[in-house]
């Protein structure tokens, strides 16, 4: 059984809104049941709740404005829309809108056989993307430079430190070779083709370098590079510190 959710019902029609609850908690959700956007942006504000399951069609607004005073108050509820049958037009536009997903309402209500899977999917990938944020912005925050290259040394991401410890601009540093950042005349390649070797061996790798910043003055600095896995085992990424 998967996890038990509390989720916020966004629905006007007393019947619809019967079935769309017994659906999810015979699922084993706490669903609690909302019949206008005004209401829902009381409690909101002051309940949390896993998901919000949103009709797009309410009597006092559409969801698309719902959505956005939710934003604008701080609300960050993630949101599922249930948009009408055959209008993947909108189902496009709730999601640049801020929906999270959405499920199409269909005339003979199969869509209820589907609702409680993408009512977990839904969480599940708001929940990643919170995590995602959190090591992001761990990364910005971090006083030492960061830097993650695939395993050509093609660098992919930096944080905000390195851009400041080598004078190069975020976009300049993404795509470029991190020996060339690494390196410098004062450079041994014997410790450069060390550093690719224990790193090729699956191993981490731990120097002191002498680098150029793009200015032409030169940076002492300490690094340590590490090999970055996937579930398999396999080495997808370097990370420099």
């Amino acid at each position: 059984m998967s996890e038990s959710l509390r989720l916020f019902l966004v629905e006007d029609n007393d019947d619809i809104a019967f079935v769309t609850r017994l659906c999810l908690e015979r699922a084993g959700h706490h669903v609690t049941v909302c019949h206008s956007g005004t209401d829902a942006l009381i409690v909101l504000s002051q309940m949390p709740y896993d998901l919000v399951v949103l009709d797009y069609f309410l009597q006092d607004m559409k969801g698309s404005e719902l959505l956005q005073r939710l934003r604008c108050d701080g609300i960050r509820t993630p949101v599922l829309m249930i948009t009408a049958y055959g209008d993947q037009q909108l189902a496009a536009q709730v999601l640049r809108e801020g929906a999270l997903d959405y499920v199409v309402r269909d005339q003979s209500s199969a869509y209820l056989n589907e609702l409680p899977k993408r009512v977990n999917e839904a969480t599940i990938r708001h929940r990643l993307q919170q995590t995602n944020n959190l090591l992001i912005a761990g990364l910005e925050s971090a006083r030492d430079g960061i830097i993650i290259t695939d395993l050509q040394g093609i660098v992919q991401h930096v944080n905000t430190a390195l851009e400041r410890m080598f004078g190069y601009s975020r976009e300049e540093l993404i795509g470029m070779d991190a020996a060339d950042i690494f390196r410098s005349e004062q450079q041994s390649t014997r410790l450069v083709d060390d550093m690719w070797k224990t790193l090729h061996d699956r191993r981490s790798w731990q120097g002191e370098l002498v680098n150029r910043r793009k200015d032409g003055t030169l940076l002492d600095s300490s690094l340590t590079i590490s090999p970055i896995f996937d579930g398999r085992g396999q080495m997808t990424h370097f990370v420099g510190i």
